[in-house]
């Protein structure tokens, strides 16, 4: 119930906020922008708050979104970091032996 009275307060004082801020810019060519910047954050907030609600943290790190949805796990990804540093080290090889005594950049 706090949580919600949380909510409700927030986007209430930004509410207001926007509205001066809008006072101020009446009359003005970017008022329609900023009327619309300022619908946009309160929808923004709103959906921000209805997620806390339901018991999920808002996030935006897709790494962590696409951990917890089990597309590439941290096993995965060292497998694949050292297959790539095995890799990486075979064409250095390569590298040194197709130059060798000859410069490879003329």
């Amino acid at each position: 119930m706090t949580s919600v009275l949380e909510l409700v307060k927030g986007i209430g004082v930004f509410m207001i906020l926007g509205k001066i801020i809008l006072q101020l810019c009446s009359g003005s060519t970017y008022e329609k922008y900023v009327q619309y910047i300022l619908s946009l954050m309160i929808l923004a907030q709103l959906l921000t708050g209805i997620v806390t609600l339901l018991g999920k943290e808002p996030t935006l790190s897709l790494e962590k979104e696409i951990e917890e949805m089990g597309i590439f796990s941290a096993v995965e990804s060292n497998e694949k970091e050292e297959k790539l540093k095995q890799e990486w080290q075979n064409y250095e090889a390569e590298l040194e032996n197709l130059g060798e005594g000859e410069s490879v950049v003329p």
